[in-house]
């Protein structure tokens, strides 16, 4: 996305991931994660956020819902 976003442009992006709140719940998600990935083909336990800084783009708005397993987050290209 950042290869094709103007520079001035915002990447916005709406996931489900990994909760940073609730341990029971990371616990659960990783526990049925990979049977989850098999039968529905969506992996929900990734860390979000990580995968969003490690691919270098600059997050201006981070918000989760749903015991913070749903991301709200809205970045711009590091270019």
């Amino acid at each position: 996305l950042q290869r094709v976003c103007r520079p001035d442009g915002k990447i916005l992006l709406l996931e489900h991931g990994r909760s940073k709140s609730y341990e029971g719940l990371s616990g659960y998600l990783d526990k049925h994660a990979e049977r989850h990935a098999k039968n529905w083909g969506c992996v929900w336990n990734r860390d979000i956020d990580k995968i969003v800084k490690e691919a270098g783009l600059n997050m201006e708005k981070l918000d989760t819902w749903h015991f913070g397993t749903t991301y709200y987050i809205i970045c711009k290209p590091s270019k």
